[in-house]
């Protein structure tokens, strides 16, 4: 093994508090554990526990530990910090402190080429809104650390309404077989980056 690799097995290690590590690739989830509500068909995510760790653009770990999710929010430890998060809908946070449409977004899995659907994100601390629109432009391998993967690529697109101009546009390559999505590119007036997958386990 690499030492790289070596290095990389090493922290996944630690931040799971395992005591013994895997000698192979890991492997895929593909019996992931369902989300909380079953009227979520097609939404599946690694098992709570799974380690998630990626580079961002800087060359930085990123490292995540999978907790569970609830109305299709994931929530996870990120680099030790409790976050939660909407996948392809970007900066969406907990249902607690945002209210989505999420009718429209639902639509949008079990995730199927050409398959497109738009939505509202509100905000209810200051009732700020913005419109999300996501498609499923298609397929693609992804070459990852851990050898290739085939991935559905997701568009999105974010646009402030009501006299917000802001605007953000990110792509994503997700993997049904490990729930997650292995690269992603973003770009937004404060925040311009991209991450990739580095290693994922349980």
């Amino acid at each position: 093994m690499k030492p790289a690799s070596l290095a990389l097995t090493a922290l996944l290690l630690l931040a799971a508090g395992c005591q013994a590590a895997p000698t192979s690739p890991p492997a895929p989830t593909g019996n992931a554990v369902p989300a909380a509500e079953p009227e979520q068909p097609g939404f599946d995510l690694p098992a709570p526990g799974t380690i998630v760790a990626g580079h961002r653009e800087d060359g930085a770990l990123e490292t995540s530990r999978v907790l569970g999710s609830e109305a299709y929010a994931v929530t996870m430890l990120r680099d030790g910090e409790r976050i939660t998060h909407v996948p392809f809908c970007y900066r969406c946070g907990h249902p607690r402190d945002e209210r989505i449409e999420l009718e429209r977004y639902r639509a949008l899995w079990p995730l199927e080429v050409g398959r497109s659907v738009t939505f509202q994100r509100q905000r209810l601390s200051d009732g700020a809104v913005w419109v999300h629109a996501v498609t499923v432009t298609g397929t693609e391998t992804v070459d990852t650390d851990f050898g290739p993967v085939e991935t559905f690529v997701i568009e999105e697109t974010v646009t402030g309404a009501g006299g917000n101009r802001w605007q953000a546009a990110r792509t994503q390559w997700f993997s049904p077989q490990l729930g997650w999505s292995v690269r992603s590119e973003w770009q937004a007036p404060e925040d311009t980056g991209s991450w990739k997958i580095a290693a994922i386990a349980l």
